[in-house]
């Protein structure tokens, strides 16, 4: 299940990365970071606490 939600951001990262000349994709990399470091977060919350996902 993680593995499919990876790859947007994956994709996303390229795609910034060509939109703007002359940047590295560590560069874009580095920015993303925070936000995907949010994103594993909420997902070992998630999955330590099912009952917020299905309100049991």
């Amino acid at each position: 299940m993680l593995r499919g939600d990876y790859t947007p951001i994956g994709l996303c990262l390229y795609v910034v990365r060509d939109c703007v000349e002359g940047i590295r994709i560590s560069q874009v990399v580095r920015g993303a970071l925070p936000f995907i470091a949010l994103y594993v977060v909420s997902i070992v919350i998630l999955c330590a606490f099912p009952e917020l996902v299905t309100g049991r």
